[in-house]
């Protein structure tokens, strides 16, 4: 299964490889996304994000790429955010 993590072109770190050094500079104050903003990329998915822990996850899946593809549309002039995708074996299998 295909899937996708939101992050800024000034974020250093890997989300998939790096999670809890990602989300540090993530939640920085002083990051592309915080000085535009006003909030973290985290943040910034949940709020366009209708993904929920009721949702199978292939489909909270789904809707969270979604937003990150609308996020990064609407935004692509400041050039902050980026889709990165990782094939992930799927666990039910």
């Amino acid at each position: 299964m295909k899937v996708a993590m939101i992050t800024t072109s000034d974020n250093p770190f890997d989300p998939f490889d790096e999670f809890d050094e990602w989300l540090a500079f993530d939640e920085e104050k002083n990051n592309l996304c915080h000085q535009y903003f006003g909030c973290s990329s985290c943040q910034m998915l949940d709020k366009k994000s209708f993904a929920s822990s009721n949702m199978f996850p292939a489909y909270a899946n789904d809707e969270n790429e979604r937003a990150i593809d609308e996020i990064c549309d609407a935004y692509s002039m400041f050039g902050i955010f980026k889709k990165v995708t990782r094939e992930i074996k799927d666990k039910t299998s």
